[in-house]
């Protein structure tokens, strides 16, 4: 009988690219590129029914939801940070090692009396009195939208950041972040500072599975695989 293909979808570059590389490497997997190392696609050398797709990590995760991608790796974050309708199509089969990291509310250091959310909704009151909203810049829009309902801070305008969102505080563009932090000493050379109670959610590495594709015993085999 012949084997279904599938394709595994993984991040296409940064840490979680190369810690991804190793995870396989750890289980014997090894990728054969299309062309070169910078081909976007490939095989997994003895499984030529297992494609792989280089991809940005949102990518995996609609790819995910849509069952084009049976498998894939990417962060905890953006699964959480997507709505019902496609997260619930998801399941998270492991937890990884690697892309360890916390999602949390960031202000500038100059706002040295607003170290607590309480803080945070007191500013965002006197914008208010301005006729002014406290504009937060992220990546993570969903999440962003459930932090101010649950600190209950209402007058805030969410600006999407295409990347380098530090710059946003340091430039002006927004009052405070929602980012990733890591060692911390990103915000630190941007003279940004986190909220002591503001953390969002741990994140990490994931291997993700779409839950149809699983009733597929080829895809179930693969996650029993990668999962060890």
């Amino acid at each position: 009988m012949k084997k279904e293909n599938l394709t595994l979808g993984l991040v296409s570059k940064g840490r979680l690219f190369e810690k991804s590389l190793k995870y396989l490497k750890k289980r014997n997997l090894k990728i054969l590129y299309d062309k070169d190392k910078r081909s976007l696609s490939g095989k997994i050398k003895g499984m030529k029914h297992v494609s792989i797709n280089l991809l940005h990590a949102r990518s995996v995760i609609d790819l995910l939801s849509q069952n084009i991608l049976s498998v894939g790796i990417s962060g905890l974050d953006l699964l959480e940070d997507e709505i019902p309708s496609k997260r619930n199509k998801i399941k998270v089969i492991k937890r990884l090692d690697f892309g360890v990291a916390r999602i949390m509310a960031i202000v500038p250091q100059a706002f040295c009396d607003v170290n607590t959310c309480a803080d945070l909704e007191s500013i965002s009151e006197e914008l208010r009195k301005n006729n002014e909203f406290l504009i937060c810049s992220t990546k993570y829009i969903n999440l962003a939208k459930n932090f101010f309902i649950k600190k209950n801070i209402k007058n805030f305008s969410i600006t999407k950041s295409l990347g380098a969102t530090e710059l946003d505080c340091v430039q002006n563009r927004a009052h405070m972040l929602i980012d990733v932090v890591e060692s911390g000493k990103t915000i630190k050379s941007n003279n940004l500072k986190t909220l002591r109670d503001s953390k969002l959610m741990d994140t990490s590495a994931v291997l993700l599975a779409n839950k149809q594709a699983l009733k597929n015993k080829n895809v179930e085999k693969i996650v029993k695989l990668l999962s060890k």
